[in-house]
């Protein structure tokens, strides 16, 4: 998908994932931006989760929070957009994480 960025989190022992999204004006005031929680059926491969974004303001931070049946909640690593990141089929850059 041209202008998509594929979210890739290996999280091995995660019952559940979600990806967060912070603008800065937002972590500074201690709110998300948006929250996805993905589905185990659709975004799971194995041990790595994963997501395509269509079009997202590349200034945003990106962090996971994933749940596993040891740990309750893990915390957000925060991490900024790196300018050419590794390509990922037609147009569609990759952010990659292990959470």
């Amino acid at each position: 998908m041209q202008g998509a960025i594929n979210f890739a989190i290996y999280a091995s022992s995660a019952s559940s994932v979600s990806l967060v999204l912070f603008s800065e004006d937002d972590l500074q005031a201690g709110r998300t931006t948006h929250e996805m929680e993905l589905d185990p059926e659709l975004n799971r491969t194995g041990s790595v989760w994963h997501i395509m974004l269509p079009k997202l303001d590349t200034t945003l931070l990106y962090g996971a929070c994933h749940t596993s049946p040891s740990v309750l909640c893990v915390s957000v690593r925060l991490q900024k957009w790196e300018l050419g990141s590794p390509k990922m089929g037609v147009g569609a850059q990759t952010a990659a994480m292990v959470a």
